[in-house]
Order: C-alpha cells, then sequence, then structure tokens
C-alpha cells in the first residue's frame, strides 16, 4: 500500500480507519488492566476491517493486541500471535520501537512460562532493554530489568528468589520500575543486612516486608532529591 494511502486513512476522522484505531485504543486499556475478556470484545468489533490496512502500525497492533490478551489468559495460542506480530512490528516503515519492546516483552514473557525456554526468554528481555535503553525509556528498561533478574535467579536455583519474590509483593503497584530496580541493588548491597539473616543458604531466614519496604521508600527519597538535583 502506497505511503500516501496510507497517511490519508490515518488522518481521515470520522472514518473506519479511525473507528478501527479507537477500538484499539479501547482493547490497549482493557489488556493494561488484565481485562483480556473484555479486550477480546473490541477486538473482535474490527477483526474483519483491520485487514484492509496491511502495512499500517494499526495493522500491526491489532495482532500484538491479541497476543497478549490471549497471554494474559494463559492461553498457548498467544504464543503463534506474538510471533507473528513481531514479524509484522519488524515489516512497518519508519521507528515503532514502542510495539517493537511491547512484542519481545510479552513473547519472552509467554516463553518463561515453560522452564526449559527460560534461556530463550532471556535473550527476548535482554532485545526488549536495549532497545529500551536505546530510546531514552528508563521505566520500560527497568520493569524488563527486574524480569531478567528474576529469570537469572530460576535459572540458577537461587537462595535470593524466595527474597525477591516477597520483595516484588511488597513493591509493585506501589513503586515505579524505577524505584524497585534501585532498592533491589541496595539489597544485594546491603552487607549490615547480610550479617542479620540475608539468605545465602536454604531454610535461612528471608526478609521482612518491612525491611524491604524501607528499601523501596529510600530508593524513593534519592529518586526524588536526584530529580531537583538536575
Amino acid at each position: 500500500m502506497p505511503d500516501g494511502e496510507v497517511a490519508s486513512m490515518e488522518t481521515g476522522d470520522g472514518s473506519e480507519f479511525s473507528r478501527i484505531n479507537h477500538s484499539i485504543d479501547l482493547a490497549r486499556r482493557e489488556v493494561n488492566r488484565q481485562n483480556a475478556p473484555l479486550a477480546l470484545v473490541h477486538l473482535r468489533c474490527i477483526k474483519n476491517d483491520v485487514e484492509k490496512y496491511v502495512g499500517t502500525p494499526s495493522w500491526a497492533e491489532f495482532k500484538l493486541l491479541l497476543g497478549e490478551a490471549f497471554l494474559a489468559k494463559g492461553d498457548p495460542a498467544a504464543g503463534e500471535m506474538l510471533r507473528e506480530s513481531l514479524d509484522q512490528i519488524s515489516t512497518l516503515p519508519g521507528d515503532h520501537s514502542g510495539l517493537m519492546i511491547r512484542a519481545k516483552r510479552a513473547y519472552a514473557t509467554f516463553l518463561d512460562r515453560c522452564p526449559d525456554l527460560r534461556s530463550k526468554a532471556r535473550a527476548y528481555y535482554v532485545q526488549a532493554r536495549q532497545l529500551a535503553i536505546e530510546r531514552g525509556y528508563r521505566e520500560d528498561s527497568a520493569e524488563i530489568n527486574l524480569r531478567i533478574i528474576k529469570i537469572d535467579l530460576q535459572m540458577h536455583d537461587s537462595p535470593e528468589l524466595a527474597n525477591f519474590r516477597l520483595f516484588k509483593k511488597t513493591a509493585d503497584s506501589i513503586y515505579t520500575s524505577q524505584e524497585q530496580l534501585a532498592a533491589w541493588h541496595l539489597h544485594l548491597g546491603n552487607t549490615s543486612y547480610a550479617s542479620n539473616g540475608r539468605v545465602f543458604a536454604r531454610n535461612e531466614r528471608i526478609a521482612t516486608r518491612e525491611y524491604f519496604h524501607s528499601l523501596l521508600e529510600s530508593a524513593r527519597e534519592r529518586s526524588v532529591e536526584e530529580e531537583f538535583e538536575e
């Protein structure tokens, strides 16, 4: 499809293409809320229409959203959909780093659910993180980095995995990924905690929520101070 035709469709207010994009926006919102059934309702409404716009970002994101929704459902069909979305995004003209980061992260998450595929999942996470770093998406790169940390702990059967899981339960939905990453590094470098029960062998005492909360608050305070210093 010529670039001029794509551009004209993308700017046509009230057009079919605008309606498709609106449904995609709604589906993306529900995927972010982990409400896969409602996301799929929005996507089904445009299933037949979106194929008219092959080669557009909306066409590629439609497949990505399908994969993300099926991933949220725990459906194995997500794997093929996400692989297809990676191929589609790679054919788009221009820079669509945001879509590619999402697709690589989602596909890595799918692979990570099978222990035998964790090394492959890690490779996709690393690619997504590198792309996020190159584009200056600091929150995305930190969030993906946390996923890589978890995989490394799992692959090495590390006793720190129990601490990491408790850490994430303490941190999620309250602290940014950048704050979480900074706090986890504080934990790893906290030698005073090492002498007071840090896990180095199985069956030893793990950290507490209060301990991790204090590290997270410390990371947040440092982040605020750095913002004011800039």
